[in-house]
């Protein structure tokens, strides 16, 4: 799609700039003086007129006017507004030779209707163009889609496998019917969210966007910090976590009200306000007043009325991934580091990357098989069985082979440019996997 011979701003200020052009916004500010505004029509119809008498084919200019403008112009009949129009006129050639002894002056005063009316032409130039525009042409680099379709084939095979896999164990796990509470909800809740954003991942990679799916692993890595605090903790905290809902709604709502009037949406029903009011007074009761906080809900597991995300990692025991998960938020949080550190980029590279990508992939793909791994294992753990057992530590085997695979497929790329930066997962990550397990194992 090309956008930019669309929207050709330097051609429409050429237009605007000509002296038929000129003329007629001339005409049209002493008119507006009067009191009347001209129409579309009206206006094409003087330009042309102009166009006519610059070339000599007409000697004279013939304006006419509605009930309305008249009666804006303040005048009772078209006989008293014709002796206005034709001072206008006559000041016209005084006008243009003004305009041009004062042109800056001139284009400082008219910006704002000359942007107007330009801006007005390209807007409707480029919904015109609309059925020359390709979905795929612009989104893609398509030699960066061929080379991602050769290099990492496999890894995103595995990962997809990977992710099927999980949805029938989450399949399984609401077949069995597990006992009906507040953990139990909150898990398969997680799970399922957890599978669409491991498959939002997949899709980001698949398609070369490094940035975008290391963005995404982060609200994976939080979802698996949340599981592991509930399946290590009693029905209480549960609870409290499903029941915060209250307290962001609140919030919500307040948000929501303070802004109404600059969106015009109006306030939320005052009897739906106390309700949710209400709902929030009673659980700020019941928990104290940490429960307001963002994590408040855990404050009870951190002994701390202002709990962090990093309190949460630490009592999961998933600090280990601090490092990455700082590094995902500066892409979300647009941080100026993430203006020069672009995971679609060969270290040092200098280019602005506006694109796909075959760099870095590898770093995202197995921190999502990582994360979506310990999300299903820790679940699974809730209640062992040798089937589920047995399944924990084929997954767990599973997503060691798509991490060496991503690896491999990195260590290919490397091969060819050697300054490409290679991560590795740390040891001490899979062997807490495996003290889960045996920690579970009947």
């Amino acid at each position: 799609m090309k956008s930019l011979k669309t929207l050709d701003v330097e051609n429409g200020l050429k237009e605007m700039l000509k002296t038929d052009y000129l003329a007629l916004h001339l005409i049209s500010l002493r008119l507006n003086e009067l009191g009347i505004e001209l129409t579309v029509s009206q206006s094409k119809d003087v330009r042309k007129q102009i166009v006519k008498l610059l070339k000599g084919q007409k000697t004279s200019l013939s304006l006419n006017f509605s009930d309305d403008q008249i009666c804006s112009a303040g005048v009772e009949s078209e006989e008293q507004l014709r002796p206005l129009i034709e001072a206008i006129l006559s000041q016209l050639p005084k006008d243009v030779q003004k305009l041009a002894d004062n042109f800056d002056d001139f284009v400082d005063d008219s910006i704002e209707s000359l942007t107007e009316d330009i801006s007005e032409k390209l807007c409707e130039a480029m919904i015109k163009n609309l059925n020359n525009v390709d979905l795929e042409q612009d989104f893609f680099n398509e030699s960066a889609r061929a080379e991602i379709e050769q290099t990492w084939k496999k890894p995103l095979r595995l990962l997809l496998q990977l992710i099927t896999t999980v949805d029938d164990v989450l399949i399984n796990i609401i077949n069995r019917k597990p006992p009906e509470n507040n953990k139990n909800e909150a898990l398969v809740r997680l799970l399922s969210r957890a599978i669409q954003i491991t498959r939002e991942v997949f899709t980001l990679l698949k398609a070369g966007f490094a940035d975008g799916a290391q963005a995404r692993w982060r609200s994976l890595h939080e979802l698996s910090v949340i599981v592991s605090i509930l399946v290590d903790n009693s029905e209480d905290t549960s609870s409290r976590y499903l029941r915060h809902e209250g307290v962001e709604t609140y919030k919500a709502a307040l948000l929501f009200n303070e802004n109404a009037t600059k969106f015009s949406t109006g306030l939320i029903p005052a009897e739906e306000f106390y309700k949710i009011k209400g709902r929030y007074d009673f659980l700020i009761k019941k928990y104290g007043k940490a429960y307001k906080k963002e994590y408040g809900w855990a404050s009870h597991l951190t002994r701390n009325d202002n709990t962090t995300f990093r309190d949460l990692e630490n009592l999961a025991d998933l600090d280990v991934l601090r490092v990455r998960y700082k590094s995902a938020s500066s892409n979300i949080h647009t941080n100026p580091s993430a203006l020069f550190e672009r995971r679609g980029l060969y270290r040092g590279e200098q280019a602005l990357l506006i694109a796909n990508s075959v760099i870095g992939l590898s770093e995202p793909g197995e921190l999502s098989a990582l994360s979506l791994t310990q999300i299903v294992i820790d679940i699974l753990s809730v209640q062992p069985e040798i089937e589920s057992i047995t399944v924990m530590k084929t997954l767990l085997k599973y997503q060691m082979a798509v991490v060496k695979s991503f690896s491999n497929s990195e260590a290919m790329l490397k091969r060819k440019i050697r300054d490409i930066p290679t991560w590795k997962i740390k040891k001490s990550r899979n062997k807490y996997k495996k003290n889960r397990i045996k920690k579970t194992t009947i």
